[in-house]
């Protein structure tokens, strides 16, 4: 379930109290009430009231426009001009994501943030849930259980999207603590992830050592460290094994505080970690991530 669903019902929700009341001040003004008359140019009032509440909001949540998705563009193609330079790797094998937390999500303040992570706390502490050994989905509780499950953060959302060479995107949901976009989350600084020395030895190859598929199953994928799961099930460990050969994540602060998102560069798979993890290209990625907080979303920077 998402937001827009919690907006749905409640939009019909207002709907029908509107149409309840309209057709009550209805019977109450006219002298000979008609019932079907009223109901009907009620439901047509009520809906257009609430038709343009939902459009009002979905302006302020739809967030940034198309005017700020260009400007984003423009910095994320900068800066992979710069990092082809300074890398030497072409950029038929670089891109370059921007993923934002939700709008609805920043709008709230930090106690009401607080408490929804802790009431979804506690309904899945009630529902319980055991982890399946093979898929390695993350384990809840049973009502008696000692663990605690997980909270649940918002997911973030794929605002852009900079590659030349074309690849299917991963569809993997990445939340808080889940990947190396989870663990920028986190830690609130820029992180590498070497994907081809830590996931390297969990892959069969084809004769010209290309990666074909996964050497391992879901219950060896649990035992292994957190250090090199990042919080993925084996199924989401599948989606992204063998694409990717190195993850850089620059952070996004709102007012120089408040995690706004992050900007990821990833390289195809080989042994290129190296040639990403130095001063010049993560300088151009923060470069980028300066100029799209202040000149293009127009978050407020620290004096």
């Amino acid at each position: 379930m998402t937001f827009w669903f919690f907006v749905r019902v409640v939009s019909l929700a207002a709907v029908a109290a509107a149409t309840a009341l309209l057709a009550l001040i209805g019977a109450q003004v006219l002298t000979e009430p008609s019932w079907v008359v009223y109901l009907l140019a009620s439901y047509i009032g009520a809906t257009t009231i609430t038709g343009q509440t939902i459009r009002l909001a979905r302006e302020q949540l739809l967030w940034p426009s198309e005017e700020q998705r260009s400007g984003i563009r423009e910095y994320l193609f900068a800066a992979l001009l710069t990092i082809e330079q300074e890398s030497e790797i072409s950029c038929g094998a670089l891109g370059l994501n921007l993923w934002l937390i939700p709008r609805w999500w920043q709008l709230l303040p930090r106690w009401a943030r607080r408490t929804a992570l802790w009431v979804g706390h506690q309904i899945r502490k009630v529902m319980g849930r055991v982890r399946h050994p093979i898929r390695g989905d993350q384990e809840w509780i049973s009502r008696t259980g000692s663990a605690l499950p997980p909270r649940r953060y918002p997911r973030l959302r794929r605002i852009e999207r900079v590659r030349l060479a074309e690849r299917a995107p991963c569809r993997v949901r990445w939340t808080f603590k889940k990947g190396a976009i989870g663990e920028c989350w986190s830690e609130r600084k820029q992180i590498g992830f070497n994907c081809w020395e830590k996931y390297g030895d969990f892959l069969t190859y084809d004769q010209k050592h290309r990666p074909i598929g996964v050497d391992i199953n879901g219950t060896e994928w649990a035992e292994l460290g957190s250090d090199i799961r990042l919080g993925l099930t084996f199924r989401e460990f599948g989606e992204i094994a063998g694409k990717y050969g190195a993850v850089i994540v620059t952070p996004l602060y709102l007012a120089g505080k408040r995690w706004l998102g992050c900007i990821t560069l990833d390289v195809a798979w080989g042994d290129h970690y190296d040639h990403l993890w130095c001063g010049a290209v993560l300088d151009a990625l923060a470069d980028a991530a300066w100029g799209i907080e202040g000149k293009v979303l127009k978050v407020a920077q620290p004096g």
